[in-house]
């Protein structure tokens, strides 16, 4: 498989637009054709570079992205268990609300093994793994991987019902 320099800074372009949730202004598009004409050369459009590597390098970013969306999911969903604090629970649903979309439009890809057994490694055993008791992560990461469809906010709701009140109804736990 081959691609062109212009596609691959479409591709760049496009991973810049997700990443920011936002339209990338001409001065970055600018710098993501300067930084690729750098790295690959300035010539012309039909110059084309093997596939495999690029496709290998984009495959290792989105289990990344995936795997740090799972985290985070896990990590806001505990917290939010054990907090007391309704102004972090009310942030900790905000961000379940923000990453669980990611891991869900992955979780039914061939993909979704290596993003859970990269997220499992990072969470655990890796260099930033989760300190002290994991056994409350340990068992709602594997319920969560599992089947990510499931993931429901009433274990929260239900744990703190003057909760609902504060975050202003229940529509707040709606995923």
């Amino acid at each position: 498989m081959e691609f062109t320099r212009d596609f691959i800074i479409k591709i760049l372009i496009r991973f810049f637009e997700e990443k920011n949730s936002r339209k990338a202004t001409a001065e970055e598009i600018s710098t993501i054709q300067q930084v690729t004409e750098d790295s690959f050369g300035s010539s012309n459009d039909t110059t084309s570079f093997h596939g495999d590597e690029i496709c290998q390098l984009l495959q290792e970013e989105e289990i990344n992205e995936v795997a740090h969306a799972i985290r985070m999911v896990i990590v806001c969903y505990v917290e939010s268990i054990n907090e007391r604090s309704f102004y972090k629970i009310k942030q900790n649903i905000a961000l379940i609300k923000e990453f669980h979309p990611k891991v869900l439009k992955y979780s039914q890809t061939e993909l979704f093994s290596k993003i859970v057994k990269y997220a499992r490694e990072d969470m655990f055993t890796g260099d930033l793994c989760i300190l002290g008791d994991q056994t409350q992560y340990l068992n709602l990461f594997e319920e969560y991987t599992e089947n990510p469809k499931a993931l429901s906010l009433s274990c929260i709701k239900d744990n703190k019902p003057e909760l609902v009140a504060y975050l202003g109804g229940t529509q707040v736990f709606d995923l």
